[in-house]
């Protein structure tokens, strides 16, 4: 079953090369609270406000598959639901396809306001 990540597009992504930082958790580290990650490069940020700037990062060494993904639920009522710019399906094979699923600004208001 295919695993779904938020996604924030920073400014510098495409810099990076990258398709945003993924929300998730690490729960051996950083007291299980959620981090923005960025796969391409293997580092992450703990404040959203931080996301681009290498100075701020930390690099990660365990790779994606240790990590959990943050569920809309635990971001809807919070700061960071502003910050969710799409979904990111991804398949279980690292071979395996992501699928980008856009999500109009809009959606995300009316899902909060449910």
């Amino acid at each position: 079953m295919p695993k779904q990540y938020l996604v924030h597009n920073d400014r510098l992504a495409g810099y990076r090369n990258s398709e945003g930082v993924l929300f998730v958790r690490n729960q051996r580290a950083n007291n299980n609270r959620t981090v923005f990650y960025c796969d391409e490069y293997a580092i992450f940020w703990t404040d959203i406000a931080d996301v681009g700037d290498f100075d701020k990062s930390y690099g990660f060494e365990r790779g994606i598959d240790s990590l959990v993904p943050v569920m809309w639920e635990e971001v809807e009522s919070t700061d960071l639901r502003g910050s969710v710019d799409c979904i990111l399906e991804r398949g279980m094979s690292p071979l395996a396809p992501s699928r980008r699923i856009e999500v109009p600004r809009d959606a995300w208001n009316d899902k909060v306001r449910e």
